[in-house]
């Protein structure tokens, strides 16, 4: 009998324990929380019972995600820059509490489509990966609101970014897009949109109607003087008028 109870003692405990590392922070706290630097100090703590929330193995020569990483499911962000990732382990999606999400300058083959079912990510960065497309799942990630992709080869504007209902915060710089889609005013969150150094010649309309903070413009083929960053509403309207004066 006292066998039984102690056993279940131990099984009631495990599953609160499990409870507490698989709750999904607020995401303004994830800041606050305690940086591992190390694979090994981190999957340490996490054995031990602690929640470990914040990652960053940034510059390791990783060439793939450990499937040990995959199994913290209390982690919420996730820094790997600068390392020689060319695909992403399957079992990431293991990590649903996952929030922030940083691969930049890597070196996949092809887009790591698995990110696409991390779906509550809030802030991905995934710049000098130097694709031409994003995949359709893309969408998945409807919970989106910080995304920077600098140095893609899109040329077209990848309008599955249209479908990212939550999305405030979007850098595409030097990815050689020449033309934005009407499609972009769906993005009714959107408040900052960085599309410096793209080949860039006019805007849809509907860009004026929408709630930016900022617009940046930088290295682009407007009139030199309109190659700039935009803020204030004057500045907004010395553009429109610029742009409706080139349509004549």
């Amino acid at each position: 009998m006292k066998k039984t109870i102690l056993i279940l003692g131990i099984l009631i405990t495990s599953v609160k324990v499990y409870c507490q590392l698989d709750t999904l922070l607020p995401y303004e706290d994830i800041q606050k929380q305690k940086i591992f630097a190390t694979e090994e100090s981190a999957l340490r703590a996490f054995w031990n019972g602690q929640p470990v929330y914040r990652l960053f193995l940034s510059s390791k020569g990783y060439t793939e995600l450990p499937s040990d990483i995959c199994e913290i499911i209390s982690l919420q962000e996730l820094q790997m820059p600068w390392n020689d990732l060319t695909k992403l382990n399957p079992k990431i999606s293991k990590l649903k509490n996952l929030q922030r999400l940083n691969l930049t300058w890597n070196y996949f083959r092809k887009f790591p489509v698995e990110i696409c079912e991390l779906k509550n990510l809030r802030y991905l960065n995934l710049s000098g990966n130097g694709k031409k497309t994003l995949p359709d799942k893309f969408e998945n990630l409807k919970n989106l609101e910080h995304l920077i992709l600098i140095g893609f080869n899109f040329k077209e504007f990848p309008t599955v970014l249209t479908r990212l209902p939550n999305l405030k915060i979007l850098v595409l710089s030097d990815c050689k897009i020449t033309e934005i889609p009407e499609s972009i005013c769906n993005l009714s969150k959107l408040e900052v949109l960085i599309l410096s150094n793209n080949r860039l010649k006019t805007l849809p309309d509907c860009l004026f109607e929408m709630h930016l903070t900022e617009l940046d413009l930088k290295g682009n083929r407007f009139k030199l003087k309109y190659n700039k960053e935009y803020h204030t509403d004057a500045e907004f309207a010395e553009l429109r008028e610029y742009l409706n004066e080139k349509k004549k």
